[in-house]
């Protein structure tokens, strides 16, 4: 009986022979990770999406947007805001591709 790939394996190679798919893979991850942790702070901190949106001076619906990993339309500024009502910094990195 043949062998199964393994599924990781087998999305490398697609982003391999593909690049657009490798970049709107990379995308959607960056998108994940800013929602996922901009959530997991906001949780922590004991906040609703409207108590963030009103220390940011925002509205829920724009937290909400953040929150979301389909959404790509996020602003320095706006993450700036959020870092600085959770009491955090916002740190940017650039890391080599791998």
């Amino acid at each position: 009986m043949a062998r199964t790939k393994n599924f990781a394996d087998v999305i490398r190679s697609e982003m391999a022979a593909d690049p657009a798919l490798a970049k709107a893979i990379e995308d959607e991850s960056l998108n994940a990770d800013i929602a996922m942790k901009v959530y997991k702070l906001r949780v922590e901190a004991g906040l609703t999406q409207k108590g963030l949106a009103d220390l940011v001076g925002t509205r829920q619906s724009v937290i909400s947007r953040i929150e979301d990993a389909d959404y790509g339309g996020h602003s320095l500024r706006l993450l700036t805001k959020i870092a600085s009502a959770l009491n955090k910094n916002l740190c940017i990195e650039f890391a080599d591709r791998g």
